[in-house]
């Protein structure tokens, strides 16, 4: 029963009483306050309300005995004796069997008063391995073997028994593996080849083993002396929420072809196993930018509080380091919800409501990305603050700088966003050939400082000049004194956004697309650019200066230094147009080496779509897809930070995302949850170990 209801019906209250209670810590759940409404409340469980004792609970008991021949698997019989006789319980008649045996099989018998536990244990769904050891009376068949394994049709109740696996130990002597239990089913095996079971001893069942070594003599039965040492008494510890052991069936196993004299064999059996081991450095290096903290901070979350599961810095935490380590699909998270090392690196690894993994969701997720346009609904009640989220990808530039730089160069660019649906601002574009968003980006250097979805219906340009003024405002707050300059293709060479910057003394150098004037302005010099080519065989290079406006759109005469280049057969003149003055910046070196850097921007951004999957754009609005766009350009600041802080000076310094998540993140580990720590054993094979090593010890600096 729910704990609101039992509540609500044990005190008689409403339950928004009920609800209020919880938030005021005022229940107590076997000694501890509890404030989920939905938490599941068993007998077992102690519940105070005020200091009032509601229930006391009663202990949940286990009880392990190996149950000899001639004894019936009851509670209860007029005429044999039952298991409940061999032991001396108090309120034994509360217990019930887990598992029946017929009245001459021998071995592991399980008797507890929790019928959960038992049920789980029992269901036919668990199929659980249960190991029988058997006797017959004639030599066992080696096509007993084969024929087990297959399934074995029963007429009676037209119905094939599940796979077994069958090991002959002797000629008479066989250990059995079933995976279901109908009526006198290994008799009936056998009996298909016409021999008779005289002995049936049941070893185990699932993990639990009877060890008949470990018999208990603290205690004697007032039965029987054959009975006498038969007790095995084993308490389990168990909560309400869990049983205390897992019902799986023993994994198929999958047989390759050996090597040398040694046999192949695989299967799903190494228990909690990860091949994402190094997400703990990205839980370092968060913990050294604060990037989850901050971000969570971004949005506004109108949910109850008492009534919250997942907070936001798990929703936006588990989101951003999916797409890091490459699970780019809510579709993912079904079962990521459940991985232990993903929630030690998120910081949640166990959760607050039964039958609730300890991580969020596909569904929950895509209500973190599917909000609503203005206010919230019951089912989206958490909204993205846009110029909060815009701001701290600049705050978080910033921070990575200890003092401010004598000069900083923004790149601004735009490119295609390929759309396959019938999303909201889904325009054609004629340059690119297909239905896309044209989304702007703005870095420096390495940094990303900007990623703004926008449809592909308008100029390149489009909002350039607001996100512009946003970033410089916010950087100057910091760095006054910083020279900032703008560097672009031809697509952002407008008057409004150069004018602004002759005004803010920022400076700029901008490609300029090529016209008729400032062909016939280099002509001289694109001449002499042909007789060098046409001499030598090789490109050749002739730089000039000019002083260009426009006749109707610039406000303003303006530098622009001309590429006049020769190519074999044709000439291929550039134009850039800037703000630097010639002595700091001459022509050929203006070109060459400042603007034609601006291409290392583009594999930033191919960085971003390609490894980080910035381009999965598919929910139906702009405003969800914009989020989307943001979580992933998040994930893209996180390896930045990684790169930056603990990879200079190793062979990783200036990998790509993609591969940083391929040669340091992907590791195998082997996780075990105790109740002091989380232990990941990494793979020893791991070929940068030294470079893991490394980064670990600056991250743990820097986290400081």
């Amino acid at each position: 029963m729910r704990l609101d209801r039992y509540l609500a019906n044990r005190a008689r209250l409403s339950r928004q009483d009920v609800r209020r209670l919880l938030a005021e810590d005022r229940v107590l759940v076997n000694g501890e306050t509890s404030r989920i409404v939905d938490l599941d409340v068993r007998v077992f469980d102690r519940i105070e309300l005020d200091g009032e004792l509601l229930q006391a609970g009663k202990a949940a008991r286990y009880l392990m005995l190996h149950k000899p021949a001639g004894c019936a698997s009851a509670t209860q019989d007029a005429t044999h004796r039952t298991v409940l006789d061999l032991i001396d319980e108090p309120d034994k008649h509360d217990l019930h069997i887990a598992g029946r045996l017929d009245f001459n099989t021998t071995g592991l018998m399980l008797l507890t008063n929790d019928g959960r536990w038992s049920r789980r244990l029992t269901q036919p769904t668990s199929l659980l391995g249960k190991v029988y050891l058997v006797e017959t009376e004639d030599e066992i068949d080696p096509a007993c073997v084969d024929v087990f394994a297959q399934g074995m049709y029963f007429r009676f109740e037209n119905l094939t028994t599940l796979p077994a696996e069958l090991v002959l130990l002797a000629p008479r002597r066989a250990r059995l593996t079933l995976h279901e239990g109908r009526y006198h089913q290994v008799k009936r095996m056998f009996g298909r080849f016409n021999n008779k079971v005289t002995a049936l001893h049941r070893e185990s069942m699932g993990p639990l083993t009877l060890d008949l070594a470990r018999i208990s003599h603290r205690k004697r039965c007032t039965g029987p002396s054959d009975a006498r040492k038969l007790l095995c008494k084993e308490r389990f510890s168990a909560t309400t929420e869990s049983g205390p052991m897992q019902t799986q069936c023993n994994p198929k196993q999958y047989t390759f072809s050996g090597v040398g004299r040694r046999a192949v064999v695989a299967g799903f059996d190494g228990g909690r196993v990860s091949s994402d081991g190094g997400a703990l450095l990205l839980k370092q290096t968060d913990e050294a930018v604060g990037l989850f903290d901050r971000l969570a901070g971004c949005f506004q979350d109108d949910r109850m509080p008492e009534a919250v599961e997942f907070p936001l810095r798990t929703l936006v935490a588990q989101r951003v380091m999916g797409i890091a380590l490459g699970y780019e699909d809510l579709n993912d998270h079904e079962q990521l919800r459940h991985d232990p090392l993903l929630g030690a690196v998120i910081g949640k690894l166990q959760s607050g409501r039964a039958r609730c993994a300890p991580l969020a969701g596909k569904s929950t997720l895509n209500r973190l990305e599917r909000f609503q346009a203005q206010g919230s609904s019951r089912y989206h009640k958490i909204r993205p603050q846009a110029g909060m989220i815009e701001d701290l990808f600049v705050d978080l530039f910033l921070d990575a700088h200890r003092r401010p730089p004598e000069e900083i160069i923004l790149d601004l660019d735009a490119t295609d966003d390929p759309l396959h649906g019938q999303q909201e601002g889904r325009f054609f574009h004629g340059y690119y050939g297909g239905y896309c968003y044209l989304p702007l980006y703005i870095f420096c250097g390495r940094h990303l400082l900007c990623a703004k979805l926008r449809p592909a219906n308008v100029d390149g340009a489009a909002g350039a000049l607001e996100e512009v003024q946003r970033i410089v405002k916010q950087i100057r707050a910091r760095w006054p004194d910083t020279r900032i300059v703008l560097r672009a293709d031809s697509g952002f060479c407008r008057d409004d956004l150069m004018t602004w910057c002759e005004a803010q003394s920022v400076d700029y150098v901008f490609g300029l697309a090529r016209n008729a004037r400032l062909t016939r302005a280099i002509g001289p010099s694109l001449r002499q650019a042909q007789a060098q080519c046409e001499a030598t065989g090789v490109p050749a290079r002739v730089f000039q200066e000019l002083h260009y406006r426009t006749r109707k759109s610039w406000s303003a005469e303006r530098r622009v230094v001309a590429k006049a280049e020769a190519l074999p057969g044709k000439t291929n003149p550039r134009f850039v147009v800037t703000t630097l003055a010639v002595g700091d910046w001459p022509d050929k070196a203006l070109y060459e080496d400042l603007y034609c850097a601006r291409g290392e921007m583009e594999n930033r951004i191919k960085e971003c779509q390609l490894d980080l999957f910035a381009d999965r754009t598919s929910t139906a609005t702009l405003r969800s897809n914009q989020l989307r766009l943001w979580l992933s350009s998040f994930a893209y600041v996180l390896l930045e930070s990684l790169r930056r802080l603990a990879l200079s000076g190793t062979e990783l310094a200036q990998a790509t995302a993609g591969s940083i998540r391929l040669k340091l993140l992907k590791i195998g580990a082997v996780i075990t949850v105790s109740v002091r720590r989380v232990k990941v054993a990494m793979s020893s094979a791991f070929p940068q170990q030294e470079v893991f090593d490394h980064a670990f010890d600056v991250l743990s600096a820097a986290a400081r």
